[in-house]
């Protein structure tokens, strides 16, 4: 499923897939939510629909937010990917591939370390597959 923001420039884009990960004793079902371009007040709404759609359909038991070609995020967005992982059990969120600028962002607002984020997507979706700690 892909989703333009009304009124962005083109190069935004938020896309949803559904996959079947195998990490631990059996599969399981993640929505990957990958956002292209700059994440802001205008285009908070289009990640909001992506969320739900992940949430909802296809019945994942996790998220991976995939930062990978992500060039900003603002307050906004930030507070879409928080809520996310409060609305689901927070061990089966994650975050992939933040870039140096996005880091430095997590790093500064306290993110890093409170947040499950992984260097690549199959190392988020590794993390969102496995059983949870007795």
């Amino acid at each position: 499923m892909n989703l333009e923001a009304a009124g962005r420039a083109p190069d935004f884009q938020v896309d949803v897939r559904h996959v079947t990960h195998r990490a631990g004793p059996r599969p399981v079902p993640l929505a990957i939510i990958e956002i292209r371009g700059e994440v802001d007040a205008t285009t908070t709404a289009a990640v909001r629909q992506a969320v739900e759609t992940a949430v909802t359909a296809g019945g994942a038991e996790g998220v991976v937010f995939d930062l990978s070609a992500t060039t900003f995020i603002d307050s906004s967005g930030l507070r879409v990917v928080l809520e996310t992982w409060k609305r689901i059990e927070s061990r089966r969120v994650a975050i992939a591939g933040l870039s140096a600028r996005l880091t430095r962002l997590f790093t500064t607002l306290g993110l890093i370390g409170r947040l499950p984020v992984y260097p690549t997507l199959f190392e988020a979706m590794t993390a969102c597959g496995r059983p949870a700690p007795d």
